[in-house]
């Protein structure tokens, strides 16, 4: 498990935009994928593709 958290953002942006850019050996589709799945948690939830993030969330990723 990966926990990654979200201590400065500018302003909200998609969960799935913002781990295709983090994440250099997972493509955007696998995230989307894995989000489907419920691999990957957003604050101890399961999440959409298109949920935002914020400053002070917490991003778990189940692979």
């Amino acid at each position: 498990m990966f926990q990654v958290n979200i201590n400065y953002l500018d302003e909200p942006v998609r969960i799935d935009k913002l781990l295709g850019n983090q994440l250099i050996d997972i493509s955007r589709n696998q995230i989307c994928s894995l989000i489907k799945e419920g691999k990957i948690l957003l604050n101890k939830n399961t999440i959409k593709n298109h949920t935002a993030v914020k400053e002070k969330d917490t991003i778990e990723i189940f692979i």
